[in-house]
């Protein structure tokens, strides 16, 4: 039996699309990150060396 995951977003009206979870235009929470152990929205930035999406406040391939 596959088990199938509820996402929500505090601030959208969310939806899946073809399988993907995407927020609404303009969500302050679509460059984020549902994290299931504490069960908040991790804001994400963009790597300027890598180009890889990683957790605000930690480090990536720069300083920031």
């Amino acid at each position: 039996m596959m088990r199938i995951k509820l996402f929500r977003c505090d601030s959208c009206e969310a939806l899946m699309i073809n399988g993907v979870f995407c927020h609404e235009t303009g969500c302050r929470r679509s460059r984020s990150r549902w994290d299931e152990e504490s069960g908040e929205w991790i804001d994400q930035i963009k790597c300027r060396e890598c180009g890889c999406m990683f957790d605000k406040g930690s480090d990536c391939c720069s300083e920031f």
